[in-house]
């Protein structure tokens, strides 16, 4: 598995890997697929302000990553937050370790970045975990933001100062 700058050839299999979280977890809030040219503009938007990376094996995208500013960047100076989805088929290999390891080694040399801020659906323990082991530190829980699954969701933000 090599992790590397993803391309906007890339699209397609991000926009696959968002639309599987999105059908099949609550990892994500929203509730009806993505499309690849709304992906392109959002991929567009994060290479020109943030950073996006992609696991690939054997020219597979397992994963992708990216960090863009929190907010608006004039107000929120220095504030990016996080984001990371693993295909389904690559679950348990390590690709979110290598993923989100990269992703801080990358924000950590980009002198735009003082913070990177994680917001996680508190069911998602998993990311919660990956992104402690890191150092992210819980620093609040929203509850009972949105719905999906017949269920109220809480949304955790976590913090890592670089």
């Amino acid at each position: 598995m090599q992790i590397r700058v993803a391309t906007r050839a890339d699209v397609p299999a991000m926009t696959e890997i968002l639309n599987w979280a999105i059908a099949e977890t609550d990892a994500i809030f929203r509730a009806f697929p993505a499309s690849i040219a709304k992906r392109e503009e959002l991929f567009d938007h994060v290479a020109a302000t943030g950073t996006q990376l992609v696991a690939e094996e054997d020219g597979e995208v397992l994963g992708f990553a990216y960090y863009k500013p929190f907010g608006d960047p004039a107000i929120w100076i220095g504030a990016h937050e996080d984001t990371i989805y693993v295909s389904p088929a690559a679950h348990g290999r390590g690709v979110g370790t290598a993923l989100l390891g990269s992703l801080i080694e990358a924000a950590r040399a980009d002198e735009r970045v003082h913070t990177l801020l994680a917001r996680i659906t508190t069911n998602n323990a998993t990311s919660v975990a990956l992104h402690e082991k890191f150092g992210f530190v819980l620093t609040g829980t929203l509850r009972e933001v949105t719905r999906k699954f017949d269920a109220w969701l809480d949304l955790h933000t976590l913090q890592l100062i670089l």
